[in-house]
């Protein structure tokens, strides 16, 4: 679902959770907020993944992904602050942190997102999502961009329009995007080359 309040729920609540649970001093992230509870005799620090990944690799991995769709630099100092403070973690057991070393490979690696630019109905846009899901991606996020041509995050720049009247992909890999394209074949083909 390409809807845009998706992206802004995350970014809201990943601002949220930054405020609420980081220990300031090292850049981890407390199961207890700063209100605490009564109830438990010490705030927790956890962040070992199990059958589910742990609250704070589902938020670092968040900040990451955010950051490369909309530029806000906090939040990319924010995961690379906890990604430090868990990395010696990470080296001594890095079975017991698997999602967060997903995490850690997707901050080394230069951001690859899709921007889809159509009527959020139309039969091409719907194929170029088809195709991008098709494959297995977990290092891609795919954005929709707004009828303007910009995207719904208040840090982002470039304009995404449609090209030719027909439901248009823009593959970018960092800050640079290749030329847009409106087949599902030619952006599978975009996707491989990076």
């Amino acid at each position: 679902d390409l809807n845009q309040r998706w992206l802004q729920a995350n970014l809201q609540m990943t601002q949220a959770a930054y405020v609420r649970f980081v220990d300031e001093s090292d850049g981890l992230y407390f199961l207890a907020g700063r209100e605490g509870d009564p109830h438990l005799p010490a705030r927790v620090k956890e962040s070992h993944d199990n059958v589910e990944p742990s609250a704070v690799s589902v938020l670092v991995d968040l900040q990451l992904r955010l950051w490369a769709l909309g530029g806000d630099a906090t939040l990319r100092a924010a995961a690379e602050r906890t990604l430090k403070a868990v990395l010696p973690a990470l080296q001594s057991s890095p079975r017991g942190h698997a999602f967060m070393v997903g995490v850690l490979d997707r901050a080394l690696t230069p951001p690859l997102h899709v921007v889809l630019a159509g009527e959020p109905d139309s039969a091409g846009l719907k194929a170029l999502q088809a195709a991008l899901r098709s494959h297995f991606l977990p290092q891609l996020d795919i954005i929709a961009a707004k009828a303007d041509g910009s995207l719904p995050l208040p840090d982002a720049a470039g304009s995404y329009t449609v090209k030719d009247g027909s439901a248009t992909a823009y593959v970018c890999q960092g800050l640079a995007c290749q030329p847009p394209v409106s087949s599902k074949e030619a952006l599978l083909e975009l996707i491989r080359t990076l």
